[in-house]
């Protein structure tokens, strides 16, 4: 029998432990002991069972450390940190668990793109890659631009793909020409590994990470492409991986050197031979007949080129309608430039002249075809494309023809989207924008911002409809070119700019997504204030306000709020469009100060709201938030009737995004007023219906809130899926407030399943995630974190952190009742009944606005019956007081608790 865990693999025949490539004996005893586990894997057994099953003692008779004994020495073979196990776990006042191995999350065997064409001219280099492989588990191939790093390489992967010995892990390709700093390589190396990084990670935190998810997959090849923008940040990650003890391949691409323990080799460009080989190959495949060598010019072309394979492909490109001597003559006839370079290579003054043929042989509609095409970051799309291109002269009738002769010249790409999107190579879009003249260029960003600004309006109004999927997935792919046509109308005409801004804003939150960094948005800000008209920047701010919450910076975003409220209450009174707009501003700040604790500041600002909202979108909206504060203030039933009529006003309203908000706040009310079944039937349905639209920021907020109703059922692992579904969505988008809602819930998982330690980490992740953001979510993270320092009997340390809470100006009944609660049996363990009794009596007092927790104080008081209608925290506590009470003597300091 064989488990095989991340950093470890148990073989229980051979009585053998395999770790970092070295292997441990089992003595007999922690063999059997392991076999008698893993026949009740994931469930508690008993010190005592364990003890008559592995040494055969009468446990009724014997007391005895054995098994204890034999558990730490079994840790010391098995676990990376004995003092923090992940294998064998102790469960506090009952036995041992052995956590069932990991299952290897489902994944594709590669991720390659399809090679085109016939490998050509590399097979000494491809032979002697497969040969340092084998020897080496990192290999770096470098070479000027053009000279066929990336094609040799993608070769190789193949052949391993297909070959019999291909990796379990995998192979997986990851382009790194995008990135500039260590964050972003690290993030494409994340992405691509499909590993979700916080937020703001460090590079060593991202490292570990990407380290883990692949020794996690076991061994794999990881391809690394185009990492000379990014060689120290490479490197870095290169060491770690080397020093990880698992055998992955890492096979990296770069026009630089890597320093470092590894293999690296130059590619130098093809000889005479397979270049002329290369040329003649890839002439016939567009049709061309080269004829012999000599008179023909071929061989002075190929020497012309000297060797470059990108160079010799472009200009084969145009041997079906040029003979070679004209591409000589064009050739030498002069230069365009290209991104600048510290030295420029030989291999780069051939790859230039190569380019310089390609595009001087364009026609004028060709070369304004190009230009179109050069303005879009994201792809072109056939769309947009053809109204950038009529606006620099190109016919619609031209186009499609125009698309073919740029595709057969190897100078553009087409993607495999449905439907189909247009590309450039890099240093062919570099080329096509220095070429254009400055007027040319602003004239093709002003017509994919009008097209994009018009477009995306009406998608909008799609994705806010009855079937929006298509649309969101198209505004979805649209996100890169609303980017680059609104930084492009910045200085021209910032009112345009703006809207793409807050479309491409907009877009974001209604499908997730971390969206423009918090330093744009400052600037932004303050840039086009009294730039453009009061109503769109109010639209900013109100987005500014979002996105700044969720990195902590609650201040600025309600002083953003409140000069947005200043600059259109005027407009409000005969404009219905400014009307609601200062509504949804309104709710805004007041959800702001709700999460600080500022109840009173909150209800004023959404009276006022209240008082101005016209249309059915911002009434719910209103309404919602308002339904949260009640909520939040135990007003329960105030909160019910909120979020119906917030319910109740969409009805018949094409508002999907925000009827699932309503929903999922009524479910939150529902099981914040004990009603677990109609809570987890209101989340349920509100998750059904974001899967449909495609709404996965609010789809997300369901799968956490239908977690926590399970955690309270105490369907622990069902509730973990949900959780680690939320938390994955919730990373990516760098919504920490939603993060820390997540980690807390896994801690309050971790606790009900016995694992304290893991319990405690969570907890203090999620601390972290909620400060600054929601001061009431911390402090419930704190609490239950004095929850485990109960169980462990630290009393002095609980008391600190929950009478710290206690001391707090403004809390809500739920965290009264927990925060005294827990109190309480701090106090009674610590022999303080006094103390003990004022602090039950006190939560009892606060349960009558916090009804699910009266369970609990039934439980406490005697009645155990209750336990079943009792929330998961009540659960947990109910189970550390009964066992205190358990411990001390009739009579004593509990009896009255």
């Amino acid at each position: 029998m064989r488990l095989s865990y991340p950093h470890c693999e148990l073989d229980l025949d051979a009585q053998l432990v395999r770790r970092g490539g070295e292997e441990h004996k089992l003595s007999p005893i922690e063999a059997s002991l392991l076999r008698h586990l893993s026949g009740c894997m994931d469930q508690v057994v008993d010190r005592y069972v364990l003890l008559e099953a592995v040494w055969g003692v009468d446990s009724d008779r014997v007391v005895s450390r054995a098994v204890d004994v034999a558990v730490c020495r079994l840790r010391r073979k098995i676990e990376r940190d004995p003092a923090d196990p992940e294998i064998v776990l102790t469960v506090p006042g009952a036995g041992y668990r052995l956590c069932a191995p990991p299952a290897a999350p489902p994944r594709r065997a590669h991720n390659l793109p399809p090679l085109v064409g016939r490998f050509i001219g590399r097979d000494h280099e491809l032979r002697w890659l497969g040969e340092a492989m084998a020897r080496n588990r990192i290999v770096v191939l470098r070479g000027s631009p053009g000279i066929g790093k990336t094609r040799l390489a993608r070769q190789y992967a193949q052949a391993v793909v297909d070959g019999p010995a291909a990796p379990p892990g995998g192979v997986w390709f990851c382009d790194l020409s995008d990135a500039e700093t260590e964050a972003e390589a690290l993030g494409a190396v994340a992405w691509t590994l499909s590993v979700p990084l916080p937020a703001g990670a460090p590079p060593e935190a991202a490292r570990r990470r990407c380290v883990e998810a692949l020794s996690w997959r076991g061994p794999t090849l990881l391809l690394l492409d185009n990492a000379e923008g990014v060689t120290e940040a490479v490197a870095r990650l290169l060491v770690e991986i080397g020093a990880s003890g698992v055998k992955h391949g890492v096979l990296v691409t770069s026009q630089h050197a890597l320093v470092g323990p590894w293999v690296e080799r130059e590619l130098l460009p093809l000889a005479e031979t397979a270049a002329r080989v290369l040329l003649s190959a890839r002439a016939f495949e567009v049709g061309a007949d080269l004829g012999p060598g000599g008179d023909s010019g071929t061989d002075d072309l190929v020497a012309l080129l000297e060797g470059v394979p990108l160079a010799l492909e472009l200009a084969a490109a145009q041997l079906r309608s040029h003979h070679p001597r004209q591409i000589i003559e064009r050739l030498e006839a002069g230069g365009i430039s290209l991104p600048a370079a510290p030295a420029l290579t030989e291999g780069r003054r051939s790859l230039r002249a190569a380019l310089r043929l390609a595009l001087d042989r364009l026609s004028p509609e060709q070369r304004a075809l190009m230009l179109a095409l050069s303005v879009f970051e994201g792809g072109a799309p056939i769309d947009g494309l053809a109204a950038v291109a009529e606006a620099l002269g190109v016919a619609p009738s031209d186009l499609l023809v125009g698309l073919d002769k740029l595709q057969r010249a190897s100078l553009i790409s087409r993607g495999p989207e449905r439907p189909p999107r247009f590309r450039l190579l890099a240093a062919v879009q570099a080329a096509a924008q220095q070429r254009a003249t400055p007027v040319d260029l602003a004239a093709a960003h002003a017509a994919l911002a009008r097209w994009l600004s018009a477009a995306a309006e009406g998608w909008r109004a799609e994705a806010e409809g009855a079937a929006p999927r298509a649309a969101i997935d198209r505004l979805l792919r649209e996100r890169a070119n609303l980017r680059v046509a609104g930084r492009a109308m910045e200085q021209h005409d910032p009112t345009l700019s703006l809207r793409l801004t807050l479309l491409r804003a907009w877009v974001t939150e209604l499908a997730g997504g971390e969206g423009e960094p918090p330093e744009r948005l400052r600037a932004a800000l303050e840039a086009w204030r009294g730039r453009v008209p009061p109503l769109q920047w109010a639209r900013l701010a109100l987005v500014c306000a979002r996105r700044l919450r969720t990195v902590g910076a609650a201040a600025e975003a309600r002083a953003a709020l409140e000069q947005a409220i200043h600059m259109i209450e005027p407009l409000a009174a005969g404009d219905d469009a400014a009307a609601d707009l200062l509504a949804m501003v309104l709710a805004s700040a007041a959800d702001a100060h709700r999460v600080v604790g500022e109840a009173g500041a909150a209800e004023a600002l959404l009276q006022r709201a209240l008082g101005v909202a016209r249309g059915p979108t911002a009434t719910a909206r209103v309404r919602g938030t308002f339904g949260l504060l009640c909520s939040y203030r135990s007003d329960f039933d105030g909160a019910e009737l909120h979020l119906s009529i917030a319910e109740q006003a969409l009805s018949g309203v094409a508002a999907g995004r925000e009827l699932a908000f309503v929903i999922n706040s009524l479910a939150a009310n529902a099981g914040r007023r004990g009603q677990e079944e109609l809570a987890r039937a209101r989340y349920a349905r509100a998750r059904a219906l974001c899967i449909e639209l495609g709404y996965e920021a609010q789809q997300m907020v369901a799968e956490a809130g239908l977690a926590q109703r399970l955690l309270s059922a105490g369907q622990v692992d069902d509730a973990r899926q949900h959780l680690l579904a939320a938390l994955r969505f919730e990373r990516a988008s760098g919504d920490r407030r939603m993060q820390a809602f997540a980690l807390g819930s896994l801690g309050v998982a971790a606790m009900q399943q016995g694992d304290l330690v893991e319990g405690r980490a969570l907890l203090h992740e999620a601390q972290d995630a909620f400060a600054g953001r929601d001061r009431l979510g911390a402090s419930q993270a704190v609490v239950l974190e004095a929850l485990i320092d109960l169980e462990e009997g630290a009393l002095d340390a609980g008391l600190g952190l929950v009478r710290g809470v206690l001391a707090e100006p403004a809390r809500d009944g739920d965290l009264d009742v927990m925060a005294q609660s827990v109190a309480g049996a701090l106090c009674a363990a610590a022999g303080e009944a006094p103390a003990a009794a004022a602090h039950f009596a006190a939560a009892a007092a606060a349960a009558v606005g916090a009804p699910r927790h009266a369970p609990l104080l039934r439980c406490l008081a005697g009645e155990p019956e209750a336990l079943a209608a009792a929330p998961a925290t009540a659960h947990q506590l109910v189970r550390v007081a009964a066992r205190i009470v358990a411990q001390r003597p009739a009579g004593g300091a509990h009896a009255s608790t």
